[in-house]
């Protein structure tokens, strides 16, 4: 009966992401071979193992709660991204033709690496390329490294958008903002269309955004659609009842709190980062804990994964 509840959580996570399992394979050969796609975290076997796995480290009591938040869990695999990508990057061009503004006349800035290594910003900058192929996008409009951009850059620039994978808190992106102000402090005196955008975002980051530069001459536009918002899995009536939140957030943070801290730096990433209690990633490997943004996951799984020997 357990087995049986815990593939049908699997099938709902597969049905929610847009997943079809058979498409997908942890072999790189057989994904040439059988034109597949490769991806070692979702394919169905290696997915199916690390589940019945995950799912032996909780109470009892515990685990239906925790399949819950499994069944709810966004994985943004590499098709999902392009894919949500493009209809981005569609919004935006509407949006830019209605001020005026071309296409070829966008220039898009991303978040760099925070330690110089690979991150999600890679994929924003290549998927850029890829969906925007059709009408012939240039490298020179997506911006990588601040610090090493020319202002010629600059020149037949009519809009500067800054763009994440997610934003969760607004922190980052706001770092982004600041740091290019001041790498060309005289750029507000010409006139620029200023616009943040992301693939996933949440309410508050946008409202601490609009709060942050609304006294400035920076008049920042927001380019998300309704599909881009993302919920925290702690607000009532989503998942959870109203009446149920409290309790099964104490209950969740007592896993999240024995792994949550990352050993080498020393940061807490209970709950999340700065706990947005957020269900997504570009990488799944099931943890105890299904909370953290992107780049964040991927370290507590590592030090999960190493004390279990997953």
């Amino acid at each position: 009966m357990e087995d049986k509840l815990l593939l049908q959580s699997l099938d709902k996570f597969y049905e929610k992401n847009h997943i079809d399992p058979s498409c997908y394979t942890a072999a790189p050969m057989t994904a040439y071979q059988e034109n597949k796609y490769l991806d070692a975290k979702i394919s169905e076997d290696e997915l199916k193992e690390k589940l019945f796995y995950w799912s032996k480290n909780f109470k009892e009591d515990d685990r239906q709660l925790f399949l819950s938040l499994f069944e709810k869990y966004d994985y943004i695999s590499e098709r999902e991204l392009e894919y949500r990508l493009f209809l981005l990057c569609s919004f935006i061009f509407n949006k830019m033709e209605l001020e005026g503004i071309k296409r070829e006349e966008v220039l898009f800035v991303t978040v760099p690496s925070e330690n110089g290594t690979g991150g999600g910003g890679d994929s924003i900058r290549n998927h850029l390329l890829t969906v925007n192929m059709e009408w012939g996008i240039e490298k020179e409009q997506i911006i990588s490294d601040i610090s090493k951009v020319n202002e010629y850059l600059l020149r037949k620039r009519k809009a500067i958008i800054f763009m994440d994978d997610i934003i969760g808190t607004g922190f980052t992106i706001r770092g982004t903002i600041d740091e290019f102000l001041k790498r060309f402090p005289c750029i507000l005196e010409d006139a620029y269309l200023w616009g943040v955008s992301a693939v996933l975002v949440t309410s508050n980051a946008i409202k601490y955004l609009k709060k942050k530069f609304k006294s400035t001459r920076l008049n920042l536009k927001i380019y998300v659609d309704e599909e881009n918002y993302i919920k925290s899995c702690m607000k009532g009536n989503y998942i959870f009842k109203e009446n149920e939140i409290k309790e099964i957030e104490k209950i969740v943070r007592q896993y999240e709190e024995q792994i949550g801290m990352n050993l080498d730096s020393g940061k807490n990433f209970a709950m999340g980062f700065r706990e947005c209690k957020l269900l997504v990633s570009f990488i799944i490997i099931l943890p105890i804990i299904l909370y953290a943004a992107f780049g964040n996951i991927r370290r507590i799984i590592y030090r999960f994964s190493q004390e279990m020997n997953i």
